[in-house]
């Protein structure tokens, strides 16, 4: 990334990395499981031209963030620490707010509890829920031994991931960009974390307070929302897209039949003009 970075220790002792580039009305953009800053590259650039205020985080455990073993991966970790580092840090008093993928439940829940500091909200392919099985083969987390055969701990995974969430193979040097930060096995293990935490469980409690998240989504109901999918998006489309529509009737809901999951890298000269014409 050709900006500078940034660190915000949380209560926790656990150091966040964040980039805070540029002047203006402030846009603040959440990554997904497994993505990082590196992912919206393009977007900041685009937004930073257009006279905003760009911050972008990485949860911890992922990106350039502290990535400890011994730490509480669930949903509301995440979102607790997105509170602290806006709020109580930052400081941020209104701002557009971006979420990708699994950082949706993630931006939902801050959104909740926060809905007097959102401009706009502008969701990529993020799962709707309740309801809608968001990741459909997590039911091999619950047959031991099966998940390792499946997946495993492993770099080759993730560089699967990447292959089938776009719609044309990335460049190399981009695949490097994203594979970066989870080189070392021990860099993965919170990525295996969490997603033990989202499993659609109903003992689960990540899966219980998506559900309680969700109760309250009407108190977002009037941010102006714009809510993009990709259909070539095999792991949320289209129950998702479909969904978004009764979940949040007054937001803007579009379709791109040529893009995946990573959709700043198949269409961004699309995409992310949408995205700042939105915004304003």
């Amino acid at each position: 990334m050709p900006y500078e970075s940034h660190w915000f220790t949380t209560k926790d002792g656990v150091r966040m990395h964040y980039i805070d580039e540029g002047a203006g009305v402030p846009v603040v953009i959440v990554s997904g499981l497994l993505g990082w800053s590196f992912q919206f590259r393009n977007l900041v650039r685009y937004l930073l031209d257009d006279r905003h205020r760009v911050v972008v985080i990485d949860h911890v455990g992922f990106g350039l963030s502290d990535k400890p073993e011994n730490y509480d991966y669930c949903l509301d970790a995440h979102i607790e620490n997105l509170a602290e580092i806006l709020m109580k840090h930052l400081q941020l008093p209104r701002f557009h707010l971006i979420t990708h993928g699994m950082g949706g439940p993630v931006a939902i829940g801050f959104a909740v509890n926060h809905s007097d500091r959102l401009r706009r909200f502008v969701m990529l392919n993020c799962p709707s829920f309740p309801g809608v099985p968001f990741m459909p083969w997590l039911w091999m987390k619950r047959i031991p031994g099966l998940w390792k055969l499946r997946f495993g701990n492993s770099l080759s995974y993730i560089r699967k991931h990447l292959n089938e969430g776009t719609a044309l193979p990335l460049p190399e040097p981009v695949v490097d960009g994203y594979l970066g930060p989870y080189l070392k096995p021990e860099d993965r293990i919170p990525w295996e974390k969490s997603m033990e935490c989202f499993q659609e469980i109903r003992a689960n409690y990540s899966y219980v307070r998506i559900n309680e998240i969700a109760l309250q989504m009407r108190l977002i109901d009037a941010i102006p929302t714009m809510i993009v999918g990709g259909e070539k998006d095999t792991i949320f489309y289209p129950q998702s897209h479909l969904r978004w529509q009764h979940v949040l009737p007054n937001a803007l809901v579009l379709s791109f039949p040529k893009v995946g999951h990573y959709l700043l890298e198949d269409s961004p000269e699309e995409i992310i003009p949408m995205v700042g014409n939105f915004l304003g």
